[in-house]
């Protein structure tokens, strides 16, 4: 597990930082200053476990990286917040029950179960998910399987891990 400052100050790239220690099959927090929607979306998409920006508390920190060594992700609450509210050209704009079918589906529960907690037929809750996945594409986001789906979600601040006891 790697806990890695986006700014080195060696002259190096972060994203080319990030996919030389993932090369290595290794698990990177980012711990940045620089923590704009764009900033994170970018190392989470790269392939980081987590992401906490410097102002966060250290107990965030220790999450992350306990999340990271667990195998799972995390971003803090307040980037989760960020990215909801962001309106960035690559992030789709999904209906609350877009969001509700993603965030339960994502979560890991069957489409049937989907429907269930939804009070939808399972059709329905099909014909949300389909939406979902169809949004992603437009906006040039690989979302065709149930992991897509899930890495989208928690980029997006749509499903945060720990809060979901996914960690």
């Amino acid at each position: 597990m790697v806990l890695l400052d986006l700014d080195l100050g060696d002259g190096t790239e972060p994203p080319d930082n990030l996919r030389r220690l993932l090369s290595d099959e290794r698990s990177v927090v980012v711990f940045s200053a620089a923590a704009a929607p764009d900033t994170v979306r970018r190392a989470m998409r790269a392939g980081a476990s987590g992401f906490v920006p410097k102002t966060d508390d250290v107990e965030d920190l220790a999450t992350a990286i306990r999340a990271a060594a667990a195998g799972t992700g995390w971003i803090s609450p307040q980037l989760a917040f960020l990215l909801l509210t962001d309106d960035s050209p690559d992030k789709p704009h999904l209906s609350p029950k877009e969001v509700e079918a993603l965030r339960l589906y994502a979560a890991g529960m069957p489409l049937k179960t989907v429907a269930r907690k939804m009070d939808v037929s399972p059709e329905t809750a099909k014909q949300y998910i389909d939406r979902v996945r169809q949004k992603y594409r437009r906006v040039g986001r690989d979302a065709a399987t149930k992991v897509d789906l899930f890495k989208r979600a928690i980029e997006d601040g749509h499903l945060d891990r720990h809060a979901e006891g996914m960690a």
